[in-house]
């Protein structure tokens, strides 16, 4: 049990790149989760709410990329809601539902919003992810 849960909860990275509070367009967002990266993560969100309190929501896909056996189903649906705050130091504040589990995360941007999930089956899993403009 210890082996599969430090196989599959690993490192999650996220990056957001050229994405504003302000901007109204949808997106996509990538990213990697686990210590190993063996997690993939997508969505496409869209913005909601006004310009002062503005978040981004949409559904989820999570994706086991890894090669040792996840301890979980190999691809899972959920939802991502989040918000970008500060104006010096780039925050991300999101509650993702993975498979029915609500996980907080708190992001800093540097390459990604970087940082950690937390909630019961994924506490500490690292969490990157990245956004774009949807093509």
């Amino acid at each position: 049990m210890a082996t599969v849960r430090a196989c599959v909860v690993s490192t999650i990275v996220l990056a957001v790149v050229g994405a504003t509070p302000a901007t109204a367009q949808l997106r996509e967002l990538a990213g990697k989760l686990g210590y190993l990266s063996e997690w993939e993560l997508s969505a496409k969100v869209t913005p909601q709410g006004t310009a002062a309190n503005r978040e981004f929501v949409g559904p989820l896909t999570v994706r086991h990329v890894g090669v040792c056996a996840p301890g979980h189903p190999v691809e899972m649906a959920g939802e991502i809601r989040y918000r970008i705050t500060g104006w010096l130091s780039r925050r991300m504040e999101a509650t993702l539902v993975i498979d029915g589990t609500e996980c907080g995360f708190a992001g800093k941007l540097g390459q990604a919003y970087e940082g950690v999930l937390s909630c019961p089956q994924w506490r500490g899993v690292p969490l990157s992810l990245s956004l774009e403009a949807a093509h």
